[in-house]
């Protein structure tokens, strides 16, 4: 079972796509927040214009005309989704290093 869970950090009430990577099992459930025998994918809400001012490749590929990657139909919350296959912990750097650089 994949449990979807949204960062606390990135994610924004106003963000207008959902970016998500690999799912993974999460040995560090020290909390227990969750069963232990889940795999989590972490889901970020954030804006396309943030993501396609700071980066050519997130420009091209949420090109609001013709991108296949944004409109597959596929939603979180009703939100456009994306998944990419990049780990939820390389995603989180680089939305944090976009969203808060200092």
């Amino acid at each position: 079972m994949i449990l979807k869970i949204k960062d606390n950090r990135l994610w924004f009430s106003d963000g207008n796509i959902v970016l998500c990577g690999k799912p993974y099992a999460d040995s560090n459930n020290t909390k227990a927040e969750y069963p232990v025998d889940n795999v989590v994918q972490v889901h970020f809400c954030v804006h396309r214009s943030v993501l396609a001012l700071h980066s050519q490749v997130f420009r091209d590929m949420l090109d609001l005309s013709s991108s296949e990657a944004v409109n597959t139909g596929e939603s979180f919350e009703g939100i456009p989704l994306v998944e990419l296959e990049d780990s939820a912990s390389d995603l989180n750097a680089l939305l944090l290093f976009l969203y808060d650089p200092w």
